[in-house]
């Protein structure tokens, strides 16, 4: 009896809990960690049950939707009857019929996969349509990000140079309680379980000095000379008649300043980039986007037949499923090198070969697709794979050591004349 009710409990833990969990820890993913934890614990469960069953009923529509607009079919090998008797022994804590057999052990698990698996694409999927798309700007509702963030990226709102076509990064001076004053380029925010600041960690930190022309007349012409020596680490903010501001770089690659630390906090927002650079960022998330389709179709189409494409058997449909996404992700790249007009317009050596490269690569992981349709067999394209790999690997190490050699060349040519 005590059994019965306990494995009751895990069924009905793993359909109503494990779908919302999974779900809203991808949704809420990334640096927004923390809105996962939020709340007191009954509100979690509340909303985990909450969004397991709204995963249920959007996976189910999306089958049935599915099985009736596309020529495929999605079958799991159970029918609505042997659910709706399996809840029904579970109310009556007795062993379910579909546990009497290997086979719909084997349907249920795969189910549970499936479920599992939309949940946490969907939350994945929603969250990067949100943010690519800003629309946590622009509802209210969708805004689960700290107000700080909102802050320190620049917009309309907040900035009022802003452009569409613009990039910015934010640059911030920080004054600490000891009368310290920092600046450097935002890296990260970090939030407590309470959404509130920890510490704030920059990018390329300098601290200020203050120094008396009176009694500093000796450290003022040491950094005066410093400076004259074009030292990277030490820039001259201000000189006046009694005061010698400067700056000088913090060693390392970020620098963190703890909450209880900072008295206040100034922003500035310095232009970077143009519409060129910001619609190549828009194109890479676009082809994210797609990748992580590809990715998912793949896994799916590896665990369900969806008789897009006839395979012999499923070794061949699991290496297509194998291959494709590697395959999308290097064709990707190679668009990107195509394209690519800055190096088109710097160096066209080096745009030549990096397609040459991703073309080389992308004919790599083409290979495979002779097996996949029955071209060669099996044999034939592993002893072709591994050929071409071990001369793609000769070609490409060539490759580097000629550029090498050819710019140690240059060097030569061009250092007697620098010597005239």
């Amino acid at each position: 009896m005590n059994i019965n009710i306990a494995f009751s409990t895990i069924i009905y833990i793993m359909v109503f809990l494990f779908p919302g969990i999974l779900f809203r820890r991808a949704f809420f993913s990334g640096e927004f960690n923390n809105h996962f934890e939020s709340g007191n614990a009954f509100e979690r469960l509340l909303w985990n049950m909450l969004t397991s069953i709204l995963m249920l009923v959007l996976f189910c529509f999306s089958i049935h939707s599915l099985n009736n607009s596309l020529s495929i079919k999605i079958e799991f090998g159970l029918k609505i009857e042997d659910i709706t008797d399996t809840f029904i022994c579970i109310y009556e804590n007795k062993l379910p019929t579909i546990f009497v057999s290997e086979s719909r052990i084997i349907y249920t698990i795969n189910i549970l996969i499936a479920i599992y698996s939309f949940s946490i694409g969907l939350g994945y999927f929603i969250n990067r349509i949100i943010f690519y798309l800003g629309l946590e700007k622009r509802f209210s509702i969708l805004k689960f990000q700290n107000g700080w963030n909102y802050l320190t990226k620049s917009n309309k709102q907040n900035n009022i140079s802003h452009s569409f076509k613009d990039i910015y990064y934010t640059k911030v001076d920080i004054k600490t309680k000891t009368e310290e004053l920092f600046t450097g380029k935002l890296h990260v925010i970090s939030y407590d379980k309470e959404s509130k600041i920890e510490a704030i960690t920059l990018q390329e930190t300098y601290k200020f000095y203050k120094l008396t022309t009176k009694e500093d007349s000796r450290k003022i012409k040491e950094i005066r000379k410093a400076i004259s020596d074009n030292d990277p680490h030490i820039i001259l903010h201000s000189s006046s008649k009694n005061n010698f501001i400067y700056r000088k770089r913090i060693k390392g690659d970020l620098f963190t300043i703890f909450n209880n630390e900072i008295e206040n906090i100034s922003i500035t927002y310095i232009k970077i980039s143009n519409f060129y650079e910001k619609f190549q960022n828009s194109l890479k998330k676009v082809f994210s986007i797609s990748f992580l389709i590809v990715t998912i179709l793949a896994i799916s189409y590896s665990i369900w037949d969806f008789q897009i494409i006839e395979f012999q058997n499923y070794t061949r449909r699991l290496t297509f499923c194998l291959i494709s996404p590697l395959a999308f992700g290097i064709s990707i790249l190679f668009l990107i090198s195509l394209f690519n007009i800055k190096d088109l317009k710097e160096d066209f050596k080096s745009y030549l070969n990096e397609i040459k490269n991703a073309f080389i690569i992308l004919i790599l992981f083409s290979i495979p697709y002779l097996y996949v349709f029955n071209i060669l067999q099996s044999k034939y394209v592993i002893s072709l794979f591994s050929i071409y790999f071990l001369f793609c690997g000769q070609l490409l190490s060539n490759k580097k050591n000629n550029t090498t050699t050819s710019n140690t060349i240059d060097e030569e040519e061009i250092s007697p004349e620098e010597e005239n």
